[in-house]
């Protein structure tokens, strides 16, 4: 091997290696990262379940939701109760909102687990018709013991996913407060300020629905915001 390609080949993987090294610094410092402030503009969709209005056009919907394939949701799996939206044996009928993401988006959502199962879902960038159309965000799924975000696929081995929460991901009867933005390919999730899990995709999605899911297990929904990351009075995540 010649100098000139010796050092070429150590320039490549010094490079590389900085790659990596930002990428685990960006996706896998979970809670290093405390969570962006919200943007000055004025949100782009508000849902605020105690409306009785809002309240009443979701759960008419509700009752059109299909479940996942092979099973049927409980009968009133979703209603509202003390200003929140529940769920309990929605068996993924998402509850998708009637709202548009915009290809850079933040949402906010209070999320509070009822039973000791956690297991709380949000899905975003769907076709606002199909579960797991879209990005999958898990809290406490499979007994409380992960946090996940995956792609179409919630069960797909390239999942990311973190366990440290074990027993704990969704603490019950606590609310909890969850920020989501995605820019660009980068989609991160924080909990109650600090990052819990982010995702780097190099073909982002393109849908634009927002849905609320849920499994087996019974958790609520407070108010849910959206904002245009677009827009002006948006601060850039740093």
């Amino acid at each position: 091997m010649t100098g000139a390609r010796r050092a070429s080949l150590s320039a490549a993987l010094a490079f590389s290696a900085l790659a990596l090294s930002a990428a685990g610094a960006l996706l896998g410092a979970r809670g290093a990262r405390p969570a962006p402030s919200t943007p000055a503009a004025a949100p782009l969709y508000t849902l605020n379940p105690a409306d009785p209005a809002a309240a009443a056009a979701l759960l008419r919907q509700a009752r059109r939701a299909p479940a996942d394939q092979g099973f049927t949701a409980a009968e009133g799996a979703w209603w509202v109760e003390g200003g929140r939206l529940h769920a309990r044996g929605a068996h993924n009928a998402a509850l998708w909102l009637p709202v548009l993401l915009p290809r850079d988006a933040r949402v906010e959502l209070s999320v509070r687990a009822e039973s000791d199962e956690g297991d709380a879902k949000c899905e975003l960038f769907g076709d606002g018709e199909t579960h797991q159309s879209g990005y999958v965000l898990i809290n406490g799924g499979w007994k409380n013991r992960l946090r996940v975000i995956a792609r179409r696929d919630e069960h797909d081995e390239q999942r990311r996913e973190d366990d440290r929460c074990a027993g704990r991901c969704a603490p019950r009867g606590v609310e909890q407060r969850w920020v989501i933005e995605r820019r660009g390919g980068e989609l991160a999730w924080y909990i109650d300020g600090r990052l819990a899990l982010a995702l780097r995709d190099a073909r982002p999605l393109e849908g634009r629905g927002l849905a609320l899911n849920a499994w087996e297990a019974h958790v609520s929904f407070g108010e849910v915001r959206v904002y245009d990351l677009a827009a002006r009075g948006s601060p850039l995540s740093l």
